[in-house]
């Protein structure tokens, strides 16, 4: 979580502009998970307005929406290194299989947490 409301919408927008420059490089599936990432600091924003008040709704839902985030992290991490690994050429095409195997794990484990 950033520091303040205004770090995390600054962290946003700088988030949508780094989406699209991988984008717009052919890293279409990076350029998904870094709107991930950014959703999480949007998330964080409208948190920030509810901070203190616990028995806000909004606050309860942000809450809820960052514990899902954080456990979807995990598995959009590994997308994003299956893309650039592939994209690179750095690991082995039994090496990217196994990672399916590993990303296929990490959803699973999301989904049940």
């Amino acid at each position: 979580m950033c520091f303040s409301k205004n770090a995390s919408l600054s962290m946003f927008i700088a988030g949508i502009v780094t989406s699209l420059y991988f984008y717009k490089n052919k890293m279409p599936i990076y350029a998904v998970v870094s709107i991930y990432y950014s959703l999480m600091q949007l998330i964080h924003y409208f948190g920030y307005i509810h901070i203190n008040d616990c028995k806000n709704k909004t606050n309860k839902i942000m809450s809820r929406l960052n514990f899902i985030h954080i456990a979807f992290q995990p598995f959009m991490t590994l997308i994003g290194a299956y893309e650039v690994f592939k994209k690179l050429n750095i690991i082995t095409s039994n090496q990217l299989i196994q990672l399916k195997g590993i990303i296929i794990i990490a959803l699973l484990t999301s989904i049940f947490q």
